[in-house]
């Protein structure tokens, strides 16, 4: 069933206001389902916010807002696959920005504590047809997120408890999912989704400058994740070797090491996107890569690994 809907002028109106004990009829309209063939006019109706019923032969129930939508199309709500909607706000205003953070820490940063009910974005958002969106942090003190992706220089962006000096962390966090409902004062659905890491030129400037240090740093990064989750009691009595990252950092990359969670790998070059595939085979754990924008060239090797793309 369709959850959410994108649509227009006296719609949208009608819909931005919470809709708990509300019924809504929206009459006239082309229907785009996600399943099955388009409706060319027909009656969609929405009860305390979610949809009842739609079809060519739906009628509007009694005491239902009724909307004529006059031949205008309904679709489902779209979905942004990767974005800051609601933890950041203005990008060149750094006390906005709260989708990044400073050298404290990496995999252990949860952006889902960063989700702003109150956002103005949200607004904007919704009247794009916008109705829910994967928040993903970025790396502090580089571009190369898909936010503001940038592979063959370093963009400078200020993020929230960046010192602005100083090399990044290498991963950017953990990601989150929210449904932007107006009034709602808890957005977030589900977080820990996955955790960020850029290779190109901003995962190279978070390794010291290289692109291969990057790699080298990801899989020594993974093997103390492994290396801390057999050795918990040992590490916290001080019996355990140096790690490269903190405690709440290699905590956050156990369930990537285990293959409950995906690394949301943000890449552009096609040489950069055969390391991520050949990262994941050889570490046996789940990616996804982002941007990818010449996936084209080794979109063969893409398929044959199984590997998502956004």
């Amino acid at each position: 069933m369709i959850r959410s809907i994108l649509l227009t002028g006296a719609a949208c109106a009608a819909l931005a206001a919470p809709a708990a004990a509300q019924t809504i009829a929206i009459t006239n309209a082309r229907l785009e389902p996600i399943s099955g063939p388009a409706i060319a006019s027909g009656t969609i109706v929405l009860r305390d916010g979610k949809i009842a019923a739609l079809g060519a032969g739906v009628t509007a129930p009694a005491g239902a807002t009724v909307i004529d939508a006059k031949g205008g199309v309904v679709t489902p709500g779209l979905i942004a696959p990767s974005s800051n909607l609601t933890a950041s706000e203005i990008s060149g205003v750094r006390e906005t920005r709260d989708d990044g953070t400073g050298t404290a820490l990496s995999a252990a940063f949860d952006i889902a504590y960063s989700v702003n009910p109150a956002s103005p974005m949200i607004g904007l958002a919704r009247d794009g047809g916008i109705t829910a969106s994967a928040v993903t942090p970025v790396l502090s003190g580089v571009g190369g997120g898909s936010h503001e992706h940038a592979d063959d220089g370093v963009i400078e962006e200020m993020t929230a408890g960046a010192s602005g000096s100083g090399d990044p962390p290498l991963f950017g966090g953990q990601a989150a999912f929210v449904r932007l409902q107006a009034g709602d004062p808890d957005l977030v659905e589900a977080s820990k989704l996955a955790v960020t890491v850029s290779l190109g030129e901003a995962g190279a400037r978070a390794a010291g400058g290289s692109r291969g240090a990057t790699i080298v740093l990801i899989k020594s990064a993974l093997e103390d994740a492994r290396a801390f989750a057999r050795n918990r009691a040992a590490f916290e009595q001080g019996a355990t070797r140096d790690y490269g990252l903190s405690r709440l950092d290699l905590q956050a990359l156990i369930p990537v090491v285990q293959g409950k969670t995906p690394l949301l790998v943000r890449v552009r070059r096609a040489s950069d996107i055969r390391l991520a595939l050949k990262l994941a085979a050889e570490e046996k754990i789940r990616i996804i890569l982002e941007g990818a924008e010449e996936g084209w060239v080794v979109a063969a090797e893409i398929a044959r690994a199984g590997v998502p793309v956004i």
